[in-house]
């Protein structure tokens, strides 16, 4: 009988520790910031923002189905939230979902590359470094982890050592496609602040930056179809068949996109995490030739 008074204070008190936990997580700096003011009234002028939310205006190009099977989106969307939860932080049980063994990686010296010379750096999964026309371009830069509590979700064994924010050199420009943390990490583009000469970022991604730290004259927002204009360089900003946010409350409350990258005579596209949809036909025939394309795979219909 002693013990029930302590077990009824501690359920009683259940309640409150979890809502102290979630208060303490949803004020993290890694999640991040939405915008307010006047940059949420130029989010909101977007021909591509309605009821609260960003849209996607490519449609998907479904592949056929076999009979009896579904699509990975059709197959998370049944698993449930909690689910889909317990998977990221301990696994499916398929043996296949980590490398066995180390990866093989070739370390380069990024600073020692000629600016002169246009080529691509990949770092693993979306992260890499593209020079062209003499600019340094650093796209979605994740070398920690790609969760939103660290130490969760961190880069397979092998690659964590080549690359870090600390050993990469200064860039012209940090290019972001969306704000998922696989492709927008808070410790990685806090520490390469001082060597960041511009970002650009989808709209509404800019309030991301702006809470940690960045200048408003450091960052360029750009909408679906809008562009920038650096010397030698012009960034192109279209559409890709996703979704952003970085908390429970923020889906689709900022913008994604891919990009077609312009210089030195060459067209690249950068795809962005995107399913298979109308945009890639439609982008195409924009630019009609374009001399490499960097394609992200995995997304399927999301």
């Amino acid at each position: 009988m002693g013990c029930l008074p302590k077990i009824v204070a501690a359920l009683l008190s259940l309640p409150l520790t979890v809502g102290c936990a979630a208060l303490l997580f949803f004020t993290l700096p890694r999640l991040g910031a939405l915008p307010q003011g006047e940059d949420l009234k130029r989010l909101q002028a977007s021909p591509h923002y309605w009821g609260g939310f960003f849209h996607n205006i490519a449609r998907p190009c479904g592949l056929p189905v076999p009979p009896g099977e579904m699509t990975w989106a059709q197959g998370q969307q049944r698993k449930g939230f909690p689910q889909i939860l317990w998977e990221a932080l301990v696994g499916t049980g398929n043996p296949d979902e980590r490398p066995q063994e180390p990866l093989p990686v070739v370390e380069t010296e990024v600073e020692a590359l000629p600016r002169g010379r246009d080529c691509i750096l990949w770092f693993g999964h979306s992260s890499y470094l593209v020079q062209l026309a003499g600019k340094r371009i650093l796209v979605d830069p994740v070398f920690g982890t790609a969760a939103p509590i660290p130490g969760i979700n961190r880069p397979f064994a092998g690659t964590e050592d080549f690359y870090t924010a600390e050993r990469m050199p200064a860039v012209d420009l940090l290019l972001i496609t969306h704000d998922h943390y696989d492709h927008l990490d808070y410790a990685t583009v806090k520490a390469m602040e001082p060597r960041v000469g511009l970002v650009i970022c989808p709209l509404g991604v800019g309030a991301h930056f702006r809470s940690w730290c960045y200048s408003a004259e450091k960052i360029r927002e750009l909408d679906w179809g809008e562009n920038a204009e650096l010397p030698g360089l012009r960034v192109n900003a279209h559409t890709a068949y996703h979704y952003s946010g970085r908390n429970v409350n923020t889906r689709r409350r900022v913008l994604w996109a891919s990009y077609v990258l312009q210089g030195n005579g060459r067209t690249l596209y950068l795809s962005g995490d995107s399913g298979y949809a109308t945009h890639f036909a439609g982008i195409g025939r924009q630019y009609g030739s374009i001399d490499y394309a960097v394609m992200e795979n995995g997304q399927y219909n999301t």
